[in-house]
């Protein structure tokens, strides 16, 4: 029975930790001392089964073959080392399927991504010819007012002639 005996968890706690989010962390810490405590309640127990003294319980009790009944029954009695009881080929089924989930999510959240990229890029696209437009155009209207300003720059050196402001 001591061969059978759990010494060590088999749990990997600190990567579980990992990956435990923030918000359940007390939930976490919670569920990992009641493991501890229960290993702790198991290793202060005995491996094997207490050596009973039957020969001192012969002595003083006076029904005729009860205490080798008794001793009999206790060396028959094996107590069996529980199982997973199916339970962790019901985990591992569960896993492939929230792994299958998590692949279609992460297959459909790549094929959004693409999506919104060629959306991006086509917007930029349109952004950077409006922007090119409106720079095209800025850029007539001021070689516009540059000539009109030339045209007047031109006409004050030749002597135009101000009205006066006196009758």
């Amino acid at each position: 029975m001591a061969s059978k005996r759990v010494t060590a968890s088999a749990l990997d706690w600190g990567a579980m930790a990992l990956k435990v989010r923030p918000e359940q962390k007390n939930g976490f810490n919670g569920l990992k001392m009641k493991v501890d405590k229960h290993l702790r309640a198991v290793n202060s127990l005995p491996a094997d089964l207490p050596k009973v003294d039957f020969a001192a319980y012969k002595s003083r009790i006076a029904v005729p073959g009860m205490v080798d009944n008794f001793e009999k029954a206790y060396a028959g009695l094996q107590i069996p080392y529980p199982s997973d009881q199916g339970r962790l080929a019901e985990i591992d089924a569960q896993a492939v399927q929230v792994k299958a989930g998590y692949e279609t999510f992460v297959a459909e959240s790549n094929t959004r991504i693409a999506g919104y990229t060629t959306e991006i890029d086509a917007q930029a696209v349109q952004v950077k010819a409006g922007y090119e437009a409106f720079v095209a155009e800025s850029n007539t209207r001021i070689a516009g007012y540059t000539t009109e300003i030339d045209a007047q720059a031109v006409q004050v050196k030749a002597g135009y002639d101000w009205p006066s402001g006196t009758p």
